[in-house]
């Protein structure tokens, strides 16, 4: 939600546009662990694409968008 003073700036400066930047990080902890361990990788990246996919599916199927 964007604070009522910059809704105006807001429209002013970006543009509608067709696709979304969604930005996953790894904890500073977990990245060690990832360093020597790169084969796990693809799965943590599998991961969070199920991850996407499932809150994309949950939040258009509460809206009816998805019949």
């Amino acid at each position: 939600m964007v604070p009522a003073r910059l809704r105006g700036l807001e429209e002013e400066l970006f543009r509608p546009v067709p696709h979304q930047h969604w930005v996953w990080s790894i904890p500073k902890i977990l990245r060690l662990h990832f360093l020597h361990h790169r084969n796990l990788l693809p799965k943590l990246c599998r991961c969070a694409w199920d991850s996407i996919t499932m809150f994309l599916h949950e939040a258009f199927d509460r809206k009816g968008a998805c019949r």
